[in-house]
Parts: C-alpha cells; sequence; structure tokens
C-alpha cells in the first residue's frame, strides 16, 4: 500500500509515487492528476489514511460525486504486494468505492480561533459593505448630527465587520469633527488615512484647518496647523482658493497674524484674486489681537477699498467689532490710520501737513498778514472798539466755540471709499471704543456708508454700536434708527439694552426694559432674567425677580445666583448670601468652581473684618451695624450654616467638551495610556 499526502502549488501539475517511502504526492489540482490519483484510488492500490490531515475541497468535492461509480472510468493498474502489512488486508467483504474513500478521509475540525473567525465573516454575502456604511455614516452626521455614533461606526462597527474604510469614510467624519472643533479626533483620523495609504484629497487639509479654527484649545491647534502648514510645503501641494482661505482663517484667529497676511501675499504671488471672503477672514484676526488689532483691521479695510472689493453686512460687523474690542497699539503708529486712507498724492500732502511744515507756514503768512492791515487801520479799530461791544474779559467762551464750529460739519469717516480729509490736521485720539468710534463715524454717517455699498445695516450691527457707546443719547438715536429701517429688535438685543442700563446704574429703567419688550411682541429668555439680575440692588428686588422667574416657569440657573450674590457681597449682607444659598439647595441648582470661590473670599474678608473691629479698626456701616446692633447674630448662624452646606450641595464639575464625542475605542485608548504611564512611573 502506499500513504498519500498533499501539497499546493500552481506551477506544478503532476502527481508523483515514491517506491521507497510508500507515498504518493499530489502537487497539483490538476485535473489529470486528480483522474489518475482516484483511480489508484478505486483499484486500491492506494489506500489514505490518517497522515492526509487536511484535504482539498475540490478534490473532497470530486470523490464524493457519482461520476466515479463508473467502472468504465477505472485504468486497471497492477497491485503491489510487496512489504504489504497483514493488518492493512485483513477480511474479504469489499465496500463500495465511494464508500471506502469516504469513510477513510479525516477532516481537521475548525478551532474557532480570528483566521476562523475573519474566514466566516469575509465568507458572509449578506454582511453590511462600504457603500452600507457610508450611507449610515452619512446620516448620522448630516441628518441626525449625532457626531458620536458616526465615529463609533468607524471605530467599532467597521472594525468588527473586517470592513475597510476608504477615502470617502475619513473625508466626512473629519469634516464632523472640524465642525464641532474636536481637533484631536481630526487629526488621529487623518494620520489613520495616511498610514491606509488611501489617494490624497485637498479637501481633508481645508477640514483640518476648520478644525483648528473651532478648536477649544488655542495652543494645541496653534502648532497642529503650523505642523500641517508645513506638510503642505514639505509635499509641494498646491492649494486652493478654499484651502488658502481656511489657512487665513485658522491662523487669523489663532492668534498669529503674520502668517494670515503672508498667506495673503502668498494668494497674491500666484495671481489668485482677493474676495470679500479673505478679507474678512483678517478682520476675524484682527479681532484676536486685543492690543493693536483695530489699526490692523483698518488697514485691511482700506486695502479691500483699494481693491475695489466691495464690504458686506459681516466686514461692517467685525470692522465694528474690532472698534469696540481692539486697541490701537502704538501711539506712533497711529498717523498710518490716516495714510492709509488717501492716495498716493494726497499722503504726501498729508505727511507734511502732519509733521508741522504747513502748519508753521500758515501761520507765518497769517502773521504777515496781520502786520500790513494792522498798520492801516489800526486807528479805526481802536477808536471803534470802547464802543462796539464787551471787553475781551466778558466774551462768552460756549457761544464762541459754537460760532467757531461749521452748521452740520461731522468728521469724515474712515470707512468710506475716499474719505475727505482735508479739514483733518491731527490724530489726537485716546484708545478708548468711544475715541476709535470717532474716525468710524457717527450712526448716520455709518448707515450712509452701508447705504453706498448696497448694505443694510440688521440688528447685530446696531447692537454692537449699542455696546460700544454706552449713553443714552445713542440707544435714543438707535431706537429711532430700528423704527426708521423697520427692524424688529430681537430678545439678543433687549438683553443687551438691559444690560447697559444697569452698567450705567440706571437700574430702575433697565427693570423698566420688560414692558419694552412686550411693546414689541418679544419674549424674554432665561439671559434676559440674568441681565436683570444686573439691576437689583436689594434684597426686595432680588426675591421679586426670582418669584417672577417661577410664575412663568422658569427656573433659576448658576449665572442668576451667582450675580445675586455678587450684589449681597457688596452689600455685605450676610442673611442675604445665607437665604441665596438655601435658594441654591432648594432648587438644586448645581454650583461652579466661580461660585465657591467668591463665596470663600466673602468669607474669609468678613472674619479679618471682625478682627479689624475687635482690634480697634474702620470697617464698612453694614458691618459695624452687624457687630454692634445685631450682635452678630446673622454671622454666627452663618458661619454654623456655610461649611454644611458645602458638604450637601452639588458641584457642577468642569468637564471636557469633547468627553461627549469619545468613541468606546477612544475610551479603550485612553486607558491604555493611562496604565502605560502609571508603569513607567513604577
Amino acid at each position: 500500500m502506499y500513504f498519500v499526502t498533499f501539497c499546493s502549488c500552481p506551477s506544478l501539475c503532476v502527481f508523483t509515487m515514491s517506491s521507497t517511502m510508500k507515498y504518493i504526492f499530489i502537487i497539483s489540482e490538476n485535473k489529470c492528476a486528480l483522474n489518475m490519483f482516484c483511480n489508484l484510488v478505486r483499484t486500491g492500490f492506494v489506500t489514505c489514511q490518517n497522515q492526509l490531515t487536511r484535504f482539498p475541497p475540490r478534490l473532497a468535492n470530486r470523490f464524493a460525486s457519482s461520476n466515479f461509480n463508473n467502472k468504465d472510468n477505472i485504468v486497471s493498474a497492477p497491485i503491489a504486494k510487496d512489504n504489504v502489512d497483514e493488518s492493512d488486508t485483513f477480511g474479504t467483504i469489499d465496500k463500495q468505492y465511494n464508500e471506502k474513500i469516504a469513510s477513510n478521509f479525516v477532516f481537521e475540525e475548525d478551532d474557532n480561533d480570528k483566521q476562523d473567525e475573519h474566514e466566516r465573516k469575509v465568507a458572509d454575502i449578506y454582511r453590511p459593505g462600504k457603500a452600507d456604511f457610508l450611507r449610515k455614516i452619512n446620516q448620522l452626521v448630516h441628518d441626525k448630527k449625532d457626531v458620536r455614533a458616526a465615529l463609533e461606526v468607524l471605530d467599532v462597527e467597521m472594525r468588527n465587520e473586517y470592513v475597510q474604510p476608504e477615502q470617502e469614510h475619513y473625508r466626512i467624519l473629519i469634516h464632523a469633527c472640524a465642525l464641532v472643533g474636536y481637533t484631536n479626533k481630526a487629526f488621529k483620523l487623518h494620520r489613520e488615512f495616511k498610514a491606509r495609504g488611501l489617494p490624497f484629497h485637498v479637501g481633508i487639509y481645508t477640514d483640518l484647518f476648520s478644525a483648528c479654527t473651532r478648536s477649544h484649545n488655542p495652543v494645541y491647534a496653534r502648532e497642529k496647523a503650523k505642523q500641517l502648514l508645513n506638510e503642505i510645503r514639505e509635499k509641494h501641494i498646491n492649494p486652493n482658493r478654499v484651502l488658502y482661505n481656511s489657512m487665513i482663517q485658522a491662523f487669523g484667529r489663532l492668534g498669529d497674524l503674520p502668517t494670515a497676511f503672508n498667506l495673503v501675499d502668498e494668494m497674491k504671488q500666484y495671481k489668485f484674486m482677493l474676495t470679500d471672503e479673505a478679507y474678512n477672514f483678517l478682520l476675524q484676526g484682527c479681532l484676536s489681537d486685543k492690543e493693536s488689532g483695530f489699526r490692523h483691521a483698518l488697514i485691511v479695510w482700506r486695502n479691500m477699498r483699494r481693491k475695489k472689493v466691495v464690504p458686506t453686512l459681516y466686514s461692517y460687523n467685525l470692522m465694528l467689532r474690532c472698534t469696540k474690542e481692539c486697541g490701537m497699539g502704538d501711539p506712533n503708529l497711529i498717523q498710518d490710520i490716516l495714510l492709509e486712507a488717501v492716495s498716493k498724492q494726497e499722503r504726501i500732502f498729508l505727511e507734511a501737513r502732519l509733521s508741522g511744515e504747513l502748519m508753521n507756514q500758515k501761520v507765518e503768512e497769517e502773521k504777515l498778514l496781520l502786520a500790513a492791515s494792522s498798520g492801516q487801520e489800526g486807528s479805526k479799530e481802536i477808536s471803534t472798539s470802547k464802543n462796539s461791544g464787551p471787553n475781551w474779559w466778558e466774551v462768552d467762551i460756549k457761544s464762541l466755540e459754537r460760532s467757531l464750529k461749521p452748521g452740520g460739519y461731522s468728521a469724515p469717516s474712515i470707512l468710506e471709499a475716499n474719505p475727505d480729509f482735508g479739514n483733518v490736521l491731527e490724530l489726537g485720539l485716546q484708545d478708548t471704543p468711544e475715541s476709535r468710534m470717532s474716525l468710524i463715524g457717527k450712526l448716520d454717517q455709518i448707515e450712509r456708508c452701508m447705504a453706498a455699498d448696497k448694505v443694510l445695516p440688521d440688528m447685530k450691527t446696531l447692537s454692537i454700536l449699542l455696546t460700544t457707546i454706552n449713553t443714552p443719547e445713542m440707544e435714543l438715536e438707535i431706537f429711532k434708527s430700528i423704527d426708521n429701517m423697520g427692524l424688529k429688535p430681537d430678545t439678543g438685543f433687549f438683553n443687551q439694552v438691559i444690560k447697559n442700563r444697569a452698567y450705567r446704574k440706571d437700574h430702575k429703567q433697565g427693570i423698566e426694559s420688560l414692558e419694552e419688550m412686550l411693546n414689541y411682541g418679544v419674549a424674554p429668555d432665561i439671559i434676559t432674567f440674568g441681565c436683570l439680575a444686573l439691576c437689583c440692588r436689594d434684597r426686595k428686588s432680588s426675591l421679586k425677580l426670582l418669584k417672577d422667574m417661577h410664575s412663568m416657569g422658569a427656573k433659576p440657573n448658576v449665572q442668576i445666583m451667582d450675580i445675586l450674590l455678587n450684589q449681597a457681597y457688596v452689600r455685605y449682607a450676610v442673611a442675604d448670601i445665607r437665604l441665596f444659598l438655601e435658594i441654591c439647595e432648594n432648587e438644586r441648582i448645581p454650583v461652579n468652581k466661580r461660585l465657591l470661590d467668591k463665596l470663600e473670599s466673602f468669607y474669609q474678608k468678613y472674619r479679618a473684618m471682625i478682627k479689624r473691629k475687635e482690634s480697634g479698626g474702620k470697617v464698612p456701616p453694614q458691618v459695624f451695624y452687624e457687630i454692634t446692633k445685631e450682635n452678630m447674630k446673622n454671622w454666627r448662624e452663618f458661619t454654623k450654616f456655610y461649611p454644611s452646606w458645602l458638604e450637601r450641595i452639588k458641584f457642577d464639575q468642569i468637564e471636557d467638551p469633547m468627553a461627549q464625542y469619545k468613541t468606546t475605542k477612544d475610551d479603550q485608548d485612553e486607558l491604555k495610556r493611562k496604565q502605560k504611564r502609571e508603569a513607567s512611573k513604577l
């Protein structure tokens, strides 16, 4: 007998017999070789025993087929009887050929390892494929806005189903992470994308810069943006207009203005036409520079005017925000603002005027004219001056100032396309919002300038103007503009009105703002009650506010209670502070670290004032009254209440805003890193 073994080699197509080793080697599953081997088995020349450990599927199916029962296909062959073991020939009852073949094969059972599991998953034709997962991710991101579930599809579901993601899967998920500012995950997906060797797409870089723009960690985002820019330059990638705008926006908002301006120069070098979108991103970058952002914003604005780019409503709102929030910077460079707004010919004239040369020349000419005219009409003027009017010390200075000011004249607005600075001699400005607003112009000038650009102001524009110049006159002027333009004020506008009146200490009118909201058909929100809390200066008005909130179905939050407590700190009202803390506990309002820090600071400060009074020092009248008249009754009750309140109150811990988007795999990876760090310390 001969024993059988198999080896698969596609390049060979024969089988051989070894007479010395008594083995037949099936080299290939070639049809001719299989037929010859089957004939040998049928004639009994070959017996398959346990040495055949892994039988090829094709051969097993071929043996089981009914074609081999046909004896006409059998080729007779001599049976070798040399060195035959008697145990192999025991018995005289011969079996059918198919029974003899099938009964002697022993197949190896599956051990259910990862390879077998992978083969079972891949062989399942009904499992979801790449297109199915892509459709599911699209639905979760765009329809349901569930970024975490979409990330779970990539990290968990596709991994469990052994489906390899393609470029489209990564593009959608990186874009979704960019929209919510999940910068860390966006760059992690980008690393996986590059590790898989998927084809490059410029849109992924645009989304990565957008993720840096919206990041909650500016330091980390600035570092990642620089690395990404270096990668683009190392790979010699030519950015398009959209990618350039995304890079300018990212570096501008992250406070890297030099890089943002360099990118604009690079766009000019590559013949990209600058649009209002690019200039708006530069204005966003100017907002990040609180020291000299206003000067940079004016230079950007004048550059936009020079390039004949028409500003939009968003451009005007950004410019007004820069006026409100950013400073001028170096006072020696203030004159550059004026020079940037005129043409080259006018610039030469203005430089000479601002330097003082033309002023000195004009003064000398006036002196010569006065000297020439005084010789001819001197006696006449002296004789008539005695009877013509009051003495020089009787002149009304205010009326003289009014006569010197031309009627209807106002300083030019630097926002205009062609401002007239013919009457401007010097820019003696202070770095305050009101002073910076004088360069922009008054409300009517801004409206005329916007009308020339075919832009209508909205409520956001008027809200910025209202916060920049917080005066009753400006507030009245803005309300007139709202009525003239037919705009409908929203809740945010009235919230700003209430806050401005509180800052002007016009608390009564601030509380009356609720009636104005009702007249315009505007409903208050929770922020409205927070602004009204700024107008509550005593215990009665504070409790009335809380009562009105309950009647309207609103619940106070930690910000409102923090404002009411701040007002009580100023009054040194220990009893009011305890009352508000009890309200926080009864309403189950979770307090934050800011409220607890202020409360502890007040506690220590009040203790120090009591010690100062005991040592003979001076204290505020409220503390003096508590010590002398009340015999520190309220303070003793507060000292007993405060420690127990700290134990009972619910504390609102500050969590990572990106924790809501972390997947199961992210949590597992974070746990592994934590364990690795702890192991390295040991």
